[in-house]
């Protein structure tokens, strides 16, 4: 019951957030520079392998529910994005 409960409060809650979301236009130099920090994460040490993850497996892996990332440029932010997932499931959204 109490899982219910929480999943139908991530769902209002993510209603919400959809609902009063703006997702700004980036150029495709970013977007590019987005999709690589997303699928191209490796661990601290490097053992030549080219063990690389991308965010959503970590995500699972590590179950976080969410989390958001912003990368700061000459003192701005050059983007900014988040990612959750709704119930511990595999769906994640920006």
């Amino acid at each position: 019951m109490k899982t219910y409960l929480l999943c139908i409060c991530n769902f209002l809650t993510s209603i919400c957030l959809y609902l009063n979301a703006q997702t700004p236009a980036y150029s495709p130099d970013t977007q590019e520079r987005i999709r690589l920090v997303e699928n191209s994460l490796a661990g601290w040490v490097q053992t030549g392998n080219g063990d690389t993850w991308s965010l959503v497996e970590r995500m699972k892996k590590y179950n976080i529910n969410g989390l958001s990332i912003a990368v700061i440029h000459d003192y701005q932010i050059e983007w900014a994005k988040g990612y959750y997932s709704r119930c511990l499931k595999t769906h994640l959204s920006e």
